[in-house]
């Protein structure tokens, strides 16, 4: 994991102690509820003088939980940049979905 990733990672694990989180985790890992799953969604990157002076980078973070769970919800909304995308129940689990952008 990059610098960013591991910022973002301790920023969660900071708000999140009792939730369980992984990075781009492969599809064959058995998850544990509640969780989030995060992963690097885009890279915008700002030039002058033909070189990147800031990089923004967007994270897609997905909580998962067995119960709609509005305290972890309200949680996740409160990082500054967050944006709410969407919210759905599949394999009877709820899927909370909001993105983040972090400045390096």
């Amino acid at each position: 994991m990059d610098n960013s990733v591991l910022t973002v990672h301790s920023y969660l694990a900071s708000l999140f102690p009792t939730v369980t989180l992984y990075f781009q985790p492969p599809e064959t890992l058995k998850l544990t509820y509640p969780c989030i799953i995060y992963s690097i969604e885009n890279i915008f990157t700002r030039h002058a003088d033909n070189r990147p002076y800031k990089i923004k980078n967007r994270y897609s973070l997905m909580l998962i939980t067995r119960t709609l769970d509005e305290t972890l919800n309200d949680i996740l909304l409160s990082i500054e940049s967050a944006r709410f995308e969407r919210l759905f129940i599949g394999e009877n689990l709820y899927h909370f979905i909001v993105t983040i952008h972090t400045f390096l």
